[in-house]
């Protein structure tokens, strides 16, 4: 079982070599603290399978998000939530995937993720780049939604394909 202090030093927890790789979705709810609803520590984990439906909602995350080679195995539910710095999320993936009504500081990535569900941006605020790896299949099948009213006030919005480049200011 992996212990929740691993988590508290803001430090990468890389799981890639080890033997049980599961974190359960509620170990990382539990760094959530205060009555704000406020995650105090970066967090950097690679390698895990996280287990479960994970609730960010209405979250307050004042420091980075990174998350490399990842798998959520439930609902990653982000909705409402505020990332003070960017949130990155390389090789992860995703089941379902709500960012509805979120607001980063920074640049919200999905680099090389795949989602077999929705992955949802409707009404999100992101100061810088948002960039979407999705393949064309889950384009088509409409498996990622982003609203009109998705605003990036930094360069641009990405939706990117094998082989090709959409870019669209917004």
């Amino acid at each position: 079982m992996i212990e929740r202090e691993r988590f508290l030093t803001g430090e990468e927890v890389d799981l890639s070599a080890e033997d049980d790789r599961t974190i359960p979705a509620s170990l990382l709810e539990s760094l959530i603290s205060g009555p704000d609803r406020e995650l105090p520590v970066a967090l950097r984990i690679k390698g895990a399978i996280i287990e479960g439906r994970l609730n960010l909602r209405f979250v307050t995350i004042a420091h980075e998000v990174m998350l490399r080679d990842c798998e959520f195995t439930g609902e990653l539910n982000c909705r409402g939530a505020r990332f003070e710095k960017s949130a990155h999320f390389k090789q992860c993936r995703f089941a379902d995937a709500y960012f509805e009504r979120v607001r980063v500081n920074g640049t919200l990535l999905f680099n090389d993720s795949t989602f077999s569900g929705v992955c949802s941006l409707l009404d999100a605020v992101v100061e810088d780049v948002v960039a979407v790896n999705a393949t064309f299949d889950e384009l088509i099948a409409g498996r990622l939604r982003v609203a009109k009213s998705l605003v990036c006030s930094g360069s641009t919005f990405r939706l990117v394909r094998p082989r090709r480049l959409r870019r669209c200011g917004v």
